[in-house]
């Protein structure tokens, strides 16, 4: 069985890199009248007020094609990849954007040093959306990253270990100990740590997947890769060859756990 629990990823980088940059370019073309852009009736009769909202609006357009469309089967796998993205995407917006300009003055814009200088000008423009909603994703990041994080202290306070919630496997009771099982790089590693299980679930009382399965285990019920039911025993088949018992009064609830 895979994990109970599935990963969906965010999709807010993909809409705010579809919409800040469509906002913004129009914010800079209408507002601003960017780039010394004619205030009057174009050659296909636009006022500067449409032709600013089309060109936003089909660089939102293009971006949305990128980052939901293409995306699905060119994937950025490290930085440098996710820069050379980023310059595809702005490359394609400004040849969206350069075939909309001589549209509106019916092509006489339709030269490669007019070519040149709306690249120059868009990529500018393009650069500062993109930048920020870069930054903002990072900072999201950092924040999704420490609220995924769990920490398990000893009765003292003096030791403490910090782990991933996907990276957690297990606790164990040992007398005045807990014997804290989890991955790294991996491999299965355990850590031991002076406190009770029950001190250890209230050290994280958001982490609703950290379960009792045995008056000795907790047991994180998103790494459960099947259970095995003999009679009136079962075990819970962590992977790495982990086999967690299942206390006959928590066999109903894991069931309806592992059920869903």
């Amino acid at each position: 069985m895979k994990n109970i629990l599935k990963y969906h990823p965010s999709y807010n980088k993909k809409w705010g890199l579809t919409i800040l940059t469509g906002l913004f370019l129009f914010f800079v073309l209408y507002f601003y009248e960017g780039f010394g852009i004619e205030q009057g009736l174009s050659f296909s009769g636009h006022n500067l007020f449409i032709r600013a909202l089309i060109f936003g609006l089909f660089t939102s357009l293009s971006f949305y094609i990128h980052e939901f469309l293409l995306s699905k089967f060119l994937v950025p796998k490290n930085n440098i990849q996710n820069v050379f993205w980023a310059l595809l995407e702005i490359f394609m917006g400004a040849n969206v954007t350069f075939l909309l300009f001589n549209y509106f003055w019916n092509w006489t814009e339709w030269f490669w040093n007019a070519y040149f200088l709306l690249l120059g000008e868009y990529s500018s423009v393009m650069l500062i959306p993109v930048i920020m909603v870069w930054l903002w994703g990072k900072t999201q990041r950092k924040i999704e990253a420490a609220h995924h994080m769990l920490t398990f202290k000893s009765e003292n306070g003096k030791h403490q270990l910090k782990l991933k919630e996907e990276n957690l496997l297990f606790i164990k009771s040992e007398d005045n100990y807990v014997e804290i099982h989890y991955l790294s790089n991996h491999k299965v590693k355990h850590e031991l740590l002076r406190n009770t299980l029950k001190r250890i679930q209230e050290q994280n009382p958001t982490f609703h997947y950290l379960i009792k399965c045995h008056r000795s285990y907790l047991v994180n019920y998103q790494n459960i890769q099947q259970t095995q039911l003999a009679k009136s025993r079962m075990l819970l088949d962590l992977g790495h060859d982990l086999f967690i018992p299942v206390s006959p009064k928590y066999i109903e609830s894991i069931t309806k756990l592992t059920d869903q």
